[in-house]
């Protein structure tokens, strides 16, 4: 059952409604004035939509002043003769804001651009893994005296000391995997044969009962379409 309006929200419309009238004539510094009446009448709202998205972050305060900084756009861009209900635009603005804030700022771990839409776009932030990324963790990074979970040992302990060229190789794995995956099985069992287990193209011939050549083009094409796709996605 929907709740009654509160008499905060009340008259908040109501004053916004007046704003927006005076919006509609004043010109030069009347309406600047009337704008910034508009942004203090409506800070709350500002906040209060940065609230949905602080709970998956310690972002909070930067949060915040997006939000404002977005509240404060939609203010000098709104156009009374739409017809337009100001806090239904300017709370869309806002929305937006955080969107793409998480997506160019937030992250310390970047995670390919389809997770993070997903994540982003889950208000409660209850899309923590996705596609083998624990999402949460991109935002807020373990620390590497935090005890390994079910092991206690600090997770620092459990890294290799030395640099093995492997690292760098963690990022393109996670960005290409999605796209592996959308594959038919006879491409990724042909892939896996050739990159995985390092079979030559006359191993993987005779064991399908075809040419080298097949096998070569086959190869070529399945790769074509993954570098097609990871294009696409970047």
């Amino acid at each position: 059952m929907n709740r009654p309006p509160s008499p905060r929200y009340i008259a908040r419309q109501a004053r916004n409604a007046e704003l927006v009238e005076r919006l509609a004539d004043a010109t030069g510094r009347d309406r600047e004035a009337v704008v910034e009446d508009l942004v203090l009448a409506n800070l709350e709202v500002a906040r209060a939509v940065a609230r949905r998205y602080g709970g998956r972050s310690d972002f909070l305060g930067d949060l915040e002043q997006v939000a404002c900084l977005a509240l404060v756009r939609a203010a000098q861009d709104f156009d009374p003769s739409r017809g337009h209900e100001f806090l239904a635009y300017a709370v869309t603005s806002m929305t937006g804001a955080m969107k793409h804030f998480f997506r160019d700022s937030a992250w310390m771990i970047r995670p390919p651009r389809p997770v993070q839409k997903r994540h982003t776009e889950s208000r409660e932030g209850a899309d923590h893994v996705a596609d083998g990324v624990e999402v949460e963790t991109c935002f807020r990074p373990w620390s590497l005296d935090a005890p390994t979970p079910g092991e206690g040992a600090p997770l620092g302990e459990t890294l290799p000391a030395g640099w093995d060229g492997t690292w760098e190789e963690s990022e393109a794995r996670l960005m290409l995997w999605p796209h592996l995956r959308a594959l038919p099985p006879r491409a990724r069992h042909l892939l896996h044969r050739r990159f995985v287990d390092d079979c030559t193209q006359q191993e993987i011939a005779d064991e399908l009962g075809v040419s080298q050549m097949h096998v070569s083009r086959l190869l070529n094409r399945y790769v074509g379409e993954l570098r097609d796709r990871m294009t696409a996605a970047a």
